[in-house]
C-alpha cells in the first residue's frame, strides 16, 4: 500500500544521514540539512515545497491522486521539526497527533467524575485497539512515545497551576528531581538497548528496532526500544520510580481535593490513576511472564 510510506515518526529519519564535514554540521537551533543535503531553516518550512505544488497542480487538473497525495504528506512530515541546540530534530506528524490526543483527553476527563470513571473503564480497550491499528500501518512510530511526553507534561503544568502556596516549592523541587531522574533513566534505556551481535536469531532480532537484542524481553512503544537483557535493571528502575512519582502526585492532591474538583484537578488525578494502572500492570505481566518462562525444580 503506498500509505504505508509515510511513517509519522522514524522511517523517515534515516533520509537525513548525510556524509558532511564538521564545519557544516554546526547548525543552530533552527537550521537542519534536508533530504538533498541542503541547510534549511524552519522558516523555510512552508517554502519551496515541489511535491505540494505538483499535487496542487494535479488536484485542480486530472483530480486527487492517491501518489502524489503521500509523496505530500511525506514531504510535510519530514519539515515537521523541533529546534533544538544539534539543530532542528524531526518528529514529524506523530508529535502533532499526540498534541491533540491529550488535549481531547484533557477535555474529556475535564468534564465530571462520573464521565472520567466511564472513559476510564472504556479507555484501555479504546487504546488496545488504536494501538493495534496504528502499529500494523506504522510499526515504527513515534505517536505513542510522544504521547507520553505530551501527558507528563501536561500534568506537570496542571500541578504547578493548581497547586496551593504552601505546596508549590516541594512540588517544584520534586517535579524537577524526578523528571531529571526519570530522563536520565530514559536515555541508559534507549542508549543500552541495542548490542554488537553476528549471531541472527528470531529470539534476539527485533524487526521493529532492525536491532540484535540480547534476551529480548519486547519492544516498548511508550519508550520507543527494547527491553532485553541489557537495560532490563535500567527499565525496573525507570518503572518503579515512575510508580513513586505518580503516587507522591497524587497524595498531594488531597489538599485540592477537599477544597473542590476543578477540571485542572479532575484530568489529573484521572491520568495519574490510569498511567499508574498501566504501570502497575505492565509490571505485573512481566514478572508472570519470567516466573513462567523459568524451569522449574
Amino acid at each position: 500500500m503506498e500509505g504505508e510510506t509515510l511513517d509519522p515518526g522514524v522511517q523517515l529519519e534515516g533520509r537525513e544521514t548525510l556524509s558532511v564535514s564538521d564545519e557544516e554540521m554546526a547548525l543552530c537551533c533552527c537550521e537542519y540539512f534536508d533530504e538533498c543535503g541542503a541547510r534549511r531553516h524552519l522558516l523555510q518550512t512552508f517554502c519551496d515545497c515541489a511535491e505540494l505544488d505538483e499535487f496542487v497542480n494535479r488536484s485542480l487538473n486530472e483530480g486527487i491522486d492517491s501518489r502524489a497525495f503521500w509523496n505530500t504528506a511525506s514531504a510535510v512530515d519530514r519539515r515537521i521539526r523541533l529546534p533544538t541546540w544539534n539543530g532542528a530534530k524531526h518528529v514529524g506528524f506523530a508529535f502533532v497527533f499526540a498534541a491533540v490526543t491529550t488535549g481531547v483527553l484533557y477535555i474529556l476527563l475535564s468534564i465530571c467524575v462520573t464521565f472520567s470513571l466511564a472513559l476510564f473503564c472504556i479507555l484501555p480497550i479504546l487504546m488496545h485497539r488504536i494501538s493495534r491499528m496504528i502499529l500494523r500501518a506504522f510499526p515504527r512510530t513515534r505517536f505513542f512515545y510522544f504521547l507520553g511526553y505530551w501527558c507528563v507534561a501536561t500534568l506537570i503544568l496542571s500541578a504547578l497551576s493548581t497547586t496551593s502556596e504552601r505546596f508549590y516549592n516541594a512540588k517544584c523541587i520534586s517535579l524537577i528531581a524526578f523528571c531529571v531522574a526519570l530522563q536520565w533513566l530514559l536515555m541508559k534505556i534507549q542508549k543500552s538497548s541495542s548490542v554488537d551481535s553476528d549471531v541472527v536469531s528470531n529470539e534476539t532480532n527485533c524487526r521493529i528496532c532492525n536491532l540484535m537484542i540480547i534476551n529480548r524481553d519486547h519492544h516498548c512503544v511508550w519508550l520507543n526500544c527494547c527491553i532485553g537483557a541489557s537495560n532490563d535493571h535500567y527499565f525496573l528502575c525507570f518503572m518503579a520510580l515512575a510508580s513513586e512519582a505518580l503516587i507522591v502526585a497524587a497524595v498531594c492532591d488531597m489538599d485540592l481535593i477537599t477544597i473542590g474538583m476543578s477540571g485542572a484537578v479532575l484530568y489529573r488525578t484521572s491520568l495519574t490513576v490510569f498511567i499508574l494502572s498501566a504501570v502497575l500492570a505492565t509490571l505485573s505481566m512481566r514478572f508472570l511472564k519470567k516466573s513462567r518462562s523459568q524451569p522449574s525444580l
